[in-house]
């Protein structure tokens, strides 16, 4: 099984919002607390959050997991610098990672199950384009 990290990407503002969408309560938890245990369930070998714009309410919520964090300090810059940010951090501290997969903090209907159909799918053709569309696992094989 190759070794595959997920990213969270959780650095927004949430502005149209209007507060912090990670700490939204879905099921009774803060959304980003449930995505990042479905991410934990998974197959992944790591688990990275890449906070931005309210790390300081955010990373309270994940006292000793098994997560390691990024702060993006150009989270306003968008989506783009939170995964410039997370592929330098890889490069640096796991320059052996096959694969990555990103999960945006508001997709809590993607399961574990999801995750691993993708790394499985991974593993045996060595790369994939994915996209979670109502539940289902939709590949896009690059071969």
């Amino acid at each position: 099984m190759p070794e595959v990290t997920i990213i969270i990407l959780a650095a927004g503002e949430s502005r149209r919002f209007g507060s912090p969408k990670q700490a939204a309560l879905y099921k009774g938890r803060p959304l980003l607390k449930h995505v990042t245990d479905i991410a934990l369930e998974s197959n992944a070998a790591s688990v990275v959050v890449v906070f931005g714009a309210h790390a300081d309410k955010l990373q309270p919520l994940f006292k000793n997991r098994q997560v390691q964090f990024i702060f993006n300090k150009n989270w306003h810059q968008g989506l783009s610098s939170s995964i410039r940010a997370a592929i330098q951090y890889l490069q640096q501290n796991f320059p052996n990672r096959q694969g990555v997969l990103f999960m945006a903090v508001d997709q809590p209907n993607v399961h574990s199950q999801h995750l691993n159909a993708m790394i499985n799918r991974f593993a045996s053709s060595g790369t994939l384009e994915s996209k979670i569309y109502l539940g289902r696992v939709l590949h896009r094989s690059n071969n």
